[in-house]
This record gives C-alpha cells, sequence and structure tokens, in this order.
C-alpha cells in the first residue's frame, strides 16, 4: 500500500512538473512589444513609457511578453521573428507598437529609430511593413491574433513624400485578428503630454476591467478617448476575429461595456455605428448636416478632408508619374470657378511646450488646403513668415489676443480680397485652444469659431472649413 502511494506520489509529481513545463514551452499568450520614442530628428515623448506600461500590463493578464525599446530595423526583424516563431496552435498572439509610423500607397510601415528616408521610395529598405508583420502572424496559424498600433503620430518626413498622406491607412484583417489604430485611418493621435499617450492610457484602463472581450476592451477605449478630445480622435478597428478572448477573467460574474457618454444620443450613435467604416465622404456629409455640434463632427470632417486629400494626392501623383502635368499644374482649381478672393493674414500664438513656428506652419498649411480644394474661393495671399507683421494685426496680453478689426479690413482691402482668415493659437500643457477669425470686407462683418481638443493637427483645417460653411449658408 505504501509503494503503491509512493509511486503514484512519483506519477503525480512528473505529471505537474511536465505540465508546468510544457506550459512554459507552449504559453498560451505571448505579445511582442515595442516602443520608439528616440529619433534624432523627431523624438517622441510617450512612446517608450507606453511600451513599458503595456507590457508591465499583458504580464499580469498571463502574456509571456517579448519587450523591445527604441530599436534599429535589424532587431525589430529579429524580434517579429522570434515572437512569430512562439506561436502555434491555440496561443494568442499580441503584437504592440509605439511609435512614428507612417503609410504610402496604401501600406503602413512602422519607423525603427535609426530609418533614414530621404524618400518615400526608400521606406521600404529603412522601416517595417505592419504587411510583413501579418504574414508571419498569419504563417503561425494560431487561433487569435491581436495588433495595436499606437503609431498615428504625425510623419517627421512628411515634406519628402508626394500626396501628403497622414496617419496610417486601414488594413484588412486576416482571419482570426484585430488590427487596433489609435485612431481613425487618415488622422493623426497626440503623443500625450502625461506619462502615457491618451489612446493607450485609456487601454490600460479598459484592460483592468474583468471579463471584457476584446471587442469590449476597445469598444471601451473608443468611446473614452472619442469623449476625452470632443470627437477629434476616435480609435479604430478592422476585425476578423473568429473566437472569443477575455483578457482578464476572473470569477463567475461579466461585466458589461461603459455606456457611450450622455450627450451622445442614440440615434447619433446608430448614425456613427452606420457609417463609420464608409470610404464614401458623402456619407459623412450627411451626419455633419444631422449633427453639425456632434459628438463625432470633428472626426468626420477629418474623414471627409482626409479622403479629399487622398484622391488629390492620388490624381497628383498619377499626373506626375505620366509626365502629363507639373505639381503646380495639377494643385490649382480652375479659375472659371473662382468667386470668392481670401486673403490670410498673419497668425499669432502663444505656446508653453512644443515648436510654436511648426504648429504656425501646419495652421496655414490646413487653411490653404481647404482654400485651394475649394472651387468657389482663390488665394489671393498668404504671409510666408509667421511672424511677419504680427504687431499690426494682433493686440492683448500674451496668452489671449484678438484680430485688430481696422486694421484686418484695410490689409483685406490693400490686397483685394472678398473675405480674410486668421488665427489665433494657444497650447498648455494639456490642450491645445485654436480661435479662427473670418472677416468679410464686403460688408465689414465678423465670424469667429473655436475648438480646444487634446490634439492641434488639423484644427485649423476644420475651422476653416466651419467658417466657410457658415458664410455660404448665409448667403
Amino acid at each position: 500500500m505504501l509503494r503503491t502511494l509512493a509511486l503514484a506520489t512519483i506519477f503525480f509529481t512528473w505529471f505537474l512538473a511536465t505540465t508546468v513545463l510544457g506550459q512554459e514551452n507552449h504559453p498560451s499568450r505571448v505579445a511582442l512589444v515595442i516602443g520608439n520614442s528616440s529619433y534624432p530628428d523627431a523624438p517622441l515623448r510617450n512612446a517608450v513609457n507606453d511600451a513599458r506600461s503595456m507590457s508591465k500590463r499583458l504580464s499580469k493578464l498571463g502574456f509571456q511578453v517579448i519587450t523591445a525599446e527604441n530599436t534599429a530595423r535589424d532587431a525589430m526583424q529579429e524580434s517579429i521573428l522570434e515572437f512569430a516563431s512562439r506561436l502555434e496552435g491555440e496561443t494568442t498572439g499580441l503584437f504592440y507598437y509605439a511609435g512614428h509610423g507612417i503609410q504610402s500607397r496604401g501600406r503602413n510601415y512602422l519607423l525603427p529609430v535609426d530609418a533614414e528616408v530621404s524618400s518615400e521610395r526608400a521606406l521600404r529598405f529603412e522601416a517595417v511593413d505592419v504587411q510583413a508583420v501579418l504574414e508571419e502572424m498569419e504563417f503561425a496559424g494560431n487561433r487569435i491574433n491581436i495588433v495595436i498600433l499606437d503609431a498615428c503620430r504625425n510623419n517627421p518626413f512628411e515634406r519628402r513624400f508626394r500626396g501628403g498622406s497622414r496617419g496610417l491607412a486601414a488594413i484588412d484583417a486576416a482571419r482570426g485578428t484585430l488590427i487596433a489604430y489609435a485612431t481613425a485611418p487618415g488622422a493623426v493621435a497626440a503623443d500625450g503630454d502625461g506619462d502615457n499617450g491618451l489612446y493607450t492610457a485609456e487601454l490600460l484602463a479598459a484592460l483592468q476591467v474583468p471579463n471584457l472581450k476584446v471587442e469590449e476592451v476597445f469598444k471601451r477605449v473608443r468611446v473614452a478617448v472619442a469623449a476625452r478630445t470632443g470627437g477629434a480622435q476616435v480609435p479604430w478597428e478592422s476585425s476578423s476575429l473568429t473566437g472569443d478572448l477575455v483578457f482578464n477573467r476572473q470569477g463567475a460574474a461579466a461585466q458589461g461595456p461603459s455606456p457611450a457618454p450622455a450627450r451622445i444620443s442614440n440615434h447619433e450613435a446608430i448614425f456613427w455605428e452606420t457609417i463609420q467604416d464608409s470610404e464614401n465622404p458623402e456619407d459623412f456629409r450627411a451626419y455633419l448636416r444631422q449633427y453639425p455640434q456632434g459628438t463625432f463632427a470633428s472626426l468626420a470632417l477629418i474623414r471627409v478632408s482626409a479622403m479629399e486629400e487622398t484622391a488629390r494626392g492620388t490624381e497628383i501623383t498619377a499626373a506626375l508619374d505620366s509626365g502629363d502635368a507639373t505639381a503646380s499644374t495639377v494643385v490649382s482649381p480652375p479659375s472659371s470657378t473662382m468667386q470668392l478672393r481670401v486673403a490670410l493674414l498673419p497668425f499669432d500664438g502663444w505656446h508653453v511646450w512644443g515648436n510654436l513656428n511648426n504648429a504656425l506652419y501646419n495652421m496655414k498649411r490646413g487653411a490653404t488646403y481647404v482654400i485651394r480644394n475649394d472651387s468657389r474661393l482663390h488665394l489671393v495671399y498668404a504671409h510666408h513668415n509667421p511672424h511677419a507683421d504680427a504687431d499690426r494685426f494682433w493686440e492683448g496680453s500674451m496668452i489671449h489676443k484678438t484680430p485688430k478689426r481696422d486694421e484686418v479690413l484695410a490689409a483685406g482691402r490693400e490686397y483685394d480680397a472678398d473675405i480674410v482668415l486668421t488665427y489665433f493659437f494657444k497650447r498648455s500643457a494639456n490642450q491645445i485652444h485654436l480661435e479662427a477669425y473670418l472677416f468679410d470686407i464686403r460688408n465689414g462683418t465678423t465670424m469667429k469659431r473655436e475648438m480646444t481638443t487634446a490634439i492641434g493637427r488639423g484644427n485649423a483645417k476644420i475651422l476653416t472649413r466651419q467658417l466657410l460653411d457658415d458664410l455660404f449658408a448665409d448667403g
């Protein structure tokens, strides 16, 4: 009897040991987390912090985590191959990337810290193609794969690219895969001013909630980020999952996702859910007509602008490649449809953090984009120096200035303009405030639009479009 018990004990001990070893050799959850911050020309504040926080959280959720920080291209590729080699059968794979990402011709590229992108053609040699990561995960044949790209920040090489694509391009997820973006395709997300970026901070919080399915986690993140940015940043997912995944399973009770903010009506939420994957700008214009001050109004405007910009960039690239036109002739709108002559006067701004000249340049760029893509308008003057004659046109305290009405109207007449646009920019530690002014030289009236968000990229474009819509709506 004692001998039997001893043999049973030995067998049970061997069984436990082999089971544990088997789990270590074939983990059920594997994650690769990459954070790149130390770019020589365009460093990011939070990418490495985000990666470290995600690594800790995923480890607590049972993932075997491979972490890489500030990686060169070769190191990134090696870590991807190591990650893919651990995926098999019933393994859940998760790839998280925080850092710079660029889209080019419908493909997304992740930038190593040693990338030297002298032209758009150099991307495939200097960066890591997201499609290559997806193919490695798909080749493993495992059950569920999650790809999280907090890489929708500004493109540090944007001026070297034709077409001016922003953010990341939408990618169709392969079977069994969910791809999550920090913001909508074609839009740009903020790096953030806290310890973590806005998107990753909300993702970390959602991963702490017990018993949420993966789709519920990302829906919770989407609602929270959209609410915090007033709809200026709305995370995006593409999913072809065929199985269920609960990140943080605890006990028997399941907790549902958080409700949408109270200010989002059921009708608006349903409308948005219906069109959010659309590639037709008319769908978003319909939303804006019905909900001009809606929660997702800013995002709808960004989506419309991004689609128009992508279409215009494709047209320009095709024309240049064919040799049938120059960049200047392609960009110029037809003169026969021009009606209102527009002048852009020097902008003014106050900042605590960031580069003021770069902010003013992006504001001018956004405004001129709207003007040049509206056949009812013709740009007759746009200042070239961000500080040119600023004192002539602005007055007030350093942190809040207003345009001098008489000087603006006089300048408008000087440039033979029908309307004048000018802007005031203010950035604090956590928010960006932008005011846009439209002066109608013909009758001396003034219109103003303003917005405060967590990100500033694209705000001038949004407010310019709103002012012009107001102007034309008034006849």
